[in-house]
């Protein structure tokens, strides 16, 4: 039986998620092909997670730097 970590985890859940609320002994279970395969899945959220977290810093700043040009206007 050599199924991939998808089939372990629901469409659209994320891997931490998954992998939080996933016992420890079931964890263990899994063959080390899949725990690395679970390890590069989880690399890849956090790298997205890390890019959507610098857009989103990108966008605070920019709307700041916005108020601050027409608060100067409006002075």
């Amino acid at each position: 039986m050599n199924k991939s970590i998808d089939d372990h985890i629901d469409a659209g859940e994320a891997v931490f998620k998954w992998v939080q609320h996933t016992p420890v002994g079931q964890l263990k279970t899994l063959e080390d092909s899949k725990l690395s395969e679970l390890r590069e899945e989880l690399i890849k959220e956090v790298r997205s997670v890390g890019r959507a977290l610098q857009w989103v810093d990108g966008i605070i700043k920019l709307k700041n730097i916005e108020r601050h040009k027409t608060s100067n206007k409006n002075a």
